[in-house]
């Protein structure tokens, strides 16, 4: 099945942040490239009084989804290309939308 949004977030050192940003940004265009249709974006959580680590928020998202096997790439590729930068585990979020529906009486989510 495949996830209509993805979220993967994690920690990095702040002197680390520039470098990390920059091969991560480099990283997400060629998974663009190979898969066209892809929304990547790279989010920086803003925290105060926290000076030496950053949290650092990948996410995707596809028209039909992000399958599977994009998953288990982005994760595998992107843990390999911070491996020396990150301060925390990767943590990844598969969010769907909620079904839209006229009955008054809410529905799960799907």
């Amino acid at each position: 099945m495949s996830a209509r949004r993805l979220y993967v977030y994690y920690r990095v050192a702040a002197a680390d942040e520039a470098p990390a940003v920059r091969a991560m940004h480099a990283l997400q265009r060629q998974w663009q490239t190979a898969w066209p249709g892809l929304q990547c974006e790279l989010l920086r959580r803003e925290v105060e009084g926290i000076a030496d680590e950053v949290t650092l928020m990948e996410t995707y998202s596809a028209a039909a989804g992000v399958p599977l096997d994009w998953q288990a790439r982005i994760d595998r590729e992107a843990r390999a290309l911070l491996a020396g930068w990150r301060c925390s585990e990767r943590h990844v979020e598969v969010f769907r939308p909620c079904a839209v529906t006229d009955d008054p009486m809410p529905r799960p989510c799907a």
